[in-house]
Parts: C-alpha cells; structure tokens; sequence
C-alpha cells in the first residue's frame, strides 16, 4: 500500500516571507553552443541528484501564439548550466539526459 501525502501547490505571501533568503554559491555556465553544451551533459549525467528548472517567454491572452522554452537549467550541487535551446535546439544528448530514469 502507498503512503498518501498532502503536497502544497502554493503558499501563502506570509509564508513565503518567513522562508530564508538562499543563494547559489556554485558556479553558473551559459551554454549556447553545441561544444559547450556536450561537456556540460556529461558533467549532469554523472550527478547523483539534478535541479531541473525552465524559463519559457510568457502569453497573456489565447490569441497570442505558445511560445516553446527558451531556457532550460540543470544544476548539480557545485555547477548549474542554463542551456539555451532557444539558441541551440534540443540535441539528441540533452534529450536522452532527460528521458534518463534515474
């Protein structure tokens, strides 16, 4: 039998403003070209745990076209590479590190 749990979609403002202020002590790389962006996908494939995060330009009406990502980040605990797709497309490496299981 699976355990149930309560996950919270929102907090309130209050709650927010007691959360601690955190910084990203690590270093961040942009990668925007297809060399850059194979060094950086072998550096995620060998993390135990990945931070996953995506950045897509904002519609404001159904009449406005949907834009696709633009941004996709993915963090180790030391290092966080922003990749931009919107630049270099989705190569077949970073499609696999996303399809990857574990």
């Amino acid at each position: 039998m699976t355990e149930s749990r309560n996950i919270n979609i929102s907090i309130s403002k209050d709650q927010l403003a007691e959360l601690p202020i955190v910084y990203y002590s690590g270093q961040i790389s942009v990668i925007d070209t297809i060399d850059t962006a194979k060094s950086a996908i072998h550096f995620i494939n060998n993390q135990s745990i990945v931070g996953f995060d995506t950045e897509t330009r904002p519609t404001f009406s159904q009449e406005q076209p949907r834009y696709g990502v633009a941004l996709l980040q993915l963090s180790g605990p030391d290092k966080a590479f922003l990749f931009r797709v919107n630049k270099i497309g989705m190569h077949r490496r970073l499609c696999n590190l996303l399809a990857d299981k574990r």
